[in-house]
């Protein structure tokens, strides 16, 4: 708004823009990750949902969850272990003027294999990856499974306090977000993986790099991230069957 009415200045369309006084709003950077139980809760309680797979893409990938419920078949190569991401369809794609690559490990090929076969068994046919019973596009539909984790209905509200009602209990606190997924991923591959920040920035969460990188380094250590998340999903599974000790590790 402040540039819109900046502009409007320069142009003579007014005289002072309506913005001038106002104090910017900086909002506190987001540095939330889930912990061991949460991861656990997550995964457990979407593997009972049509979107269990959904969810653990979003783990073993680090991609957005725009991305994977948007994700089409024609993006992927399973053999490769190769997803492309046409630029229209990536939120960084007019910046990086190409299409968005991203390594998909062994776990992950697994998994979009056993999802195809369920789509095929459900009589689905669909150009989208984790399509609806009706072949459509899933939009907000992690939403209400993440709401009951919460203790509220599917459209987010507090559950009715009638007598006659279902009892909601909150196995997860308001604050967990999906977006979350994709920071405990980048956050779990640093400190947990070892890998090196720069691999996790630009190759697995696809952040655009900069013009001077896309020009002398143009080819991305795709391998290098594959092997991470492979690293990673391993960890997953441990965290799946294993205890939480005191200080939030697997046991």
């Amino acid at each position: 708004m402040r540039v819109f009415f900046g502009w409007a200045v320069r142009v003579g369309l007014i005289e002072k823009a309506p913005t001038t006084g106002i104090k910017r709003v900086h909002e506190t950077p987001r540095t939330r990750v889930l912990t061991d139980d949460e991861i656990r809760i997550l995964i457990r309680k979407f593997d009972e949902t049509r979107y269990g797979r959904a969810l653990r893409l979003l783990f073993l990938t680090g991609l957005r969850r725009d991305e994977v419920l948007g994700m089409k078949w024609s993006w992927l190569d399973l053999d490769k272990g190769l997803l492309t991401i046409p630029p229209e369809n990536d939120k960084v794609g007019r910046i990086r003027d190409e299409p968005r690559r991203a390594g998909l490990c062994p776990m992950a090929v697994t998994l979009l294999t056993e999802q195809r076969a369920a789509l095929f068994a459900e009589g689905v046919s669909s150009e989208f990856v984790f399509a609806t019973s009706t072949g459509g596009r899933p939009w907000d539909s992690l939403k209400p499974i993440l709401y009951d984790l919460r203790g509220r209905r599917p459209s987010g509200k507090p559950g009715s306090q009638h007598k006659l009602a279902k009892k909601r209990v909150a196995v997860l606190s308001d604050d967990v977000t999906i977006h979350d997924i994709r920071r405990t991923v980048a956050d779990s591959l640093f400190n947990r993986i070892g890998a090196q920040p720069w691999v996790v920035d630009h190759v697995v969460l696809g952040h655009a790099r900069p013009k001077l990188l896309r020009t002398y380094m143009p080819t991305l250590p795709l391998k290098e991230a594959r092997d991470m998340l492979q690293k990673w999903g391993e960890e997953i599974e441990k965290i799946l069957s294993g205890a939480v000790g005191a200080e939030g590790h697997v046991l």
